[in-house]
């Protein structure tokens, strides 16, 4: 799994880059008096560790705005090609997961176009970084059971074995 501890006095170096993109979260357990981080999403041998100062639901001029007192300029990915369609998706992202799972509890009889609509959804989280969030959990599970109710059993335990990484990286960080 991935996740590990440092001490207070123990270099942060490896994990100090900071992106609106992020793909390590950082928790502070005092009972360890340790830092810890966690991968938010598959990170490849070699690949840089991420993490956000600021919050993530916020537009590109936002989190400039909340950076700035500290002298920090983000040149991340998701503030240097941030559009109005981005900013949008941020600003928006929390509400739209909690649109589509509440159309399962609306309608049990979503069709192939309700499922192609959240996975464009999925898919522009995933194109901005945020796919990695707790949140994201949930939107899963809607997919896997759209998708179980449609007779696409793959796409569903693909689904499924998402949700149980995610579930496996919430316990870690609980």
């Amino acid at each position: 799994m991935y996740f590990f501890h440092l001490a207070p006095k123990a270099s942060l170096q490896r994990v100090r880059c900071f992106s609106c993109m992020p793909n390590v979260s950082q928790n502070f357990k005092l009972a360890s008096f340790s830092v810890q981080f966690c991968a938010t999403r598959d990170i490849s041998a070699g690949q840089q560790l991420f993490h956000s100062y600021c919050p993530l639901d916020e537009s590109a001029s936002e989190r400039q705005a909340y950076l700035a007192p500290y002298g920090f300029t983000c040149k991340c990915p998701a503030c240097v090609n941030a559009t109005p369609k981005s900013d949008t998706l941020r600003k928006t992202f929390f509400s739209g997961i909690k649109f589509f799972n509440g159309l399962l509890e609306k309608d049990d009889r979503l069709t192939r176009l309700d499922l192609e609509a959240i996975l464009l959804f999925e898919q522009d989280l995933i194109k901005e970084g945020l796919h990695g969030l707790p949140q994201v959990e949930s939107l899963l599970i809607t997919i896997s059971t759209i998708c179980s109710e449609c007779g696409m059993t793959t796409e569903a335990e693909k689904y499924r074995v998402l949700i149980e990484s995610y579930k496996s990286r919430r316990l870690l960080i609980e």
